[in-house]
């Protein structure tokens, strides 16, 4: 129902719009950044490679 009165235009350009920078432009390096939006950091990747333990113990975890 919402898109019931849209009429379409053949003759126009599509126009692609990204939103993740000011000017709408897309690239590669945005899209990477993106992935990480809103991702809290945690110390929990120093605490688990920083972890000792015996040689034997560190191979099998």
């Amino acid at each position: 129902m919402l898109v019931h009165d849209l009429h379409l235009d053949q003759q126009a350009d599509d126009d692609i719009i990204w939103k993740h920078t000011n000017d709408g432009s897309y690239s590669a390096a945005i899209a990477y950044k993106a992935q990480f939006l809103g991702l809290t950091l945690s110390p929990m990747d120093f605490m688990i490679w920083k972890a000792w333990a015996p040689p034997k113990i560190k191979f099998f975890a």
